[in-house]
């Protein structure tokens, strides 16, 4: 799990602005949360939104897998 953590916070860094609109991500219990302009994501639409790059869309791919 926290190795799972350190991918979504490295996530912050590669691919926090995704088509100039900020990704928060918030901690809760038992994992986090994902926000682009106030609007939850879910791990799908996270994914989706971070196709436009590649490096982040490749770390969440894995930080899927894991």
């Amino acid at each position: 799990m926290k190795r799972m953590a350190m991918l979504f916070v490295g996530l912050l860094f590669i691919g926090g602005m995704v088509n100039g609109q900020e990704i928060t991500i918030k901690e809760v219990f038992g994992g986090q949360q994902f926000y682009q302009n106030g609007k939850k994501l879910t791990m799908g639409q996270l994914v989706k939104t971070m196709e436009g790059n590649e490096l982040a869309y490749n770390e969440i791919k894995k930080a899927q897998s894991t």
